[in-house]
């Protein structure tokens, strides 16, 4: 096996890793919401926190202005994320309607 053939499974072994020592597990069962999104608009949520409490803290001009672009970025990422959300629910609750129609049984 070549190394390039290598990197996938190296990718997939530090993917693996890295959500059990977090304790994040997908559901796989996307049809109303994403527990994996959910959990990363919260991580992100208390970021921005974290964020908002060291420009309050800090009055060094440099970092409080720096600070302030790094809390611009995960207001944008939240927004995405809950966008997401949003378009994950909405395509559910077609497809449960869907469902409902010409299945009831599987509801």
């Amino acid at each position: 096996m070549t190394q390039a053939e290598n990197i996938p499974s190296a990718i997939k072994a530090w993917s693996d890793h890295a959500n059990e020592s977090a304790g994040i597990k997908c559901n796989h069962d996307c049809r109303i919401t994403c527990i994996m999104l959910t959990e990363a608009m919260h991580k992100e949520t208390e970021m921005i926190q974290f964020y908002e409490t060291l420009m309050t803290e800090c009055d060094y001009p440099a970092v409080n202005s720096f600070v302030r672009g790094i809390l611009e970025e995960k207001s944008r990422i939240v927004l995405h994320i809950n966008q997401k959300l949003n378009e994950i629910r909405a395509c559910g609750q077609v497809s449960n309607g869907v469902i409902s129609d010409c299945h009831p049984e599987f509801l």
